[in-house]
């Protein structure tokens, strides 16, 4: 489900093509074990929703990574919408931070749009997934070993809402646990128009949980 891409100092998954039509997803987090390493979160805390890719990088990188964010949505739109990749949702680990090229975020942006390939991160990324009633859950976890600087993404492509993303979030223990669902993606809205949003019943919804549960008990 992630398009995992980046360089050896930034991570970045991609939930779809980053030039993809005006849109969102819907996003929620949990925050344990005091960490903090985290920015432009705003959007998913007031409207539980998120369009660029999420980025994991060396928390000293966050403000750099966080600019390069901006700068690809500004690619798409300078007015910086939030259904076209603003803002870039970052998340930090407690690890060194590589050494910087002199054209480091040029070389980013490239790779972000697909015009030079990517290469591994500095540090180990762990990750499986598990299909469940038509559906997938993937997970994605870097940093440790302390659970305080782990931070946790788990995808889904089944139509969640923000509350039933809360309730995957949960069941990990990270520092940092992100949940998004890509099932039920939300398009701009078209003369005022209402729009069709896809949910899953409490039965689904109840084994996804089980099925994330057993997913990250095995990644123990």
């Amino acid at each position: 489900m992630f398009r995992r891409v980046g360089t050896n100092y930034c991570l970045a998954l991609m939930l779809e093509p980053w030039n993809a039509p005006a849109g969102r997803f819907f996003v929620a987090y949990k925050g344990r074990h005091g960490f903090r390493a985290l920015i432009g979160n705003g959007v998913a805390d007031e409207f539980r929703t998120i369009s660029a890719p999420l980025f994991i990088t060396p928390t000293p990188l966050l403000g750099k990574i966080y600019d390069s964010g901006m700068a690809l949505a500004d690619r798409r739109d300078v007015e910086a919408p939030l259904d076209l990749g603003w803002p870039p949702l970052c998340m930090g680990l407690d690890i060194a931070s590589p050494a910087l090229a002199d054209n480091w975020q040029p070389e980013l942006l490239d790779v972000l749009t697909d015009s030079k390939p990517g290469q591994a991160p500095a540090w180990p990324v762990a990750g499986s997934s598990k299909a469940v009633s038509g559906y997938e859950i993937e997970f994605v976890r870097c940093g440790g070993p302390q659970l305080s600087s782990q931070v946790t993404v788990l995808g889904t492509t089944a139509p969640l809402l923000p509350g039933q993303l809360e309730r995957l979030a949960d069941i990990d223990n990270s520092g940092l646990t992100v949940a998004v669902a890509t099932g039920n993606r939300l398009l701009r809205s078209q003369n005022d128009q209402a729009q069709h949003i896809d949910v899953v019943s409490e039965t689904v919804l109840e084994r996804l949980v089980e099925a994330t549960r057993a997913l990250l008990a095995e990644a123990k």
